[in-house]
């Protein structure tokens, strides 16, 4: 699998792309970029809080969620505990090593037919 970083619009890129962005722990995104995507996507907070809860995802991992209506994958990368804290300072392979097991995962789940 290759990943290619590419500096687009997040909001505005095709729906074929997967977007990945920072998020905190606590789910919160009610700002930034965050927010806006969590305005195209009425279930991603609901469903990622869920998911953060339930299955005990920490700083340093990833969740990704599916918009049912386009099909647009988004990987939100966990790195701080709480909207007010700045991120945590890992070494950036460590993120970059985590998102790409998770798009290897994402690639699993997209072959198996979703």
């Amino acid at each position: 699998m290759e990943i290619v970083e590419v500096k687009k619009d997040l909001l505005n890129v095709p729906n074929t792309y997967i977007v990945c962005y920072c998020i905190s722990q606590d789910g919160a995104m009610g700002a930034g970029v965050a927010r806006q995507i969590c305005n195209e996507n009425q279930k991603m907070r609901e469903t990622v809080k869920n998911e953060i809860t339930t299955k005990n995802i920490e700083v340093g991992d990833n969740v990704y969620y599916q918009n049912p209506q386009n099909g647009r994958f988004i990987v939100n990368m966990i790195t701080k505990n709480n909207y007010w804290n700045k991120s945590y300072k890992m070494e950036q392979g460590e993120y970059l090593n985590n998102l790409k097991s998770c798009l290897m995962n994402l690639k699993k789940y997209m072959k198996n037919g979703c």
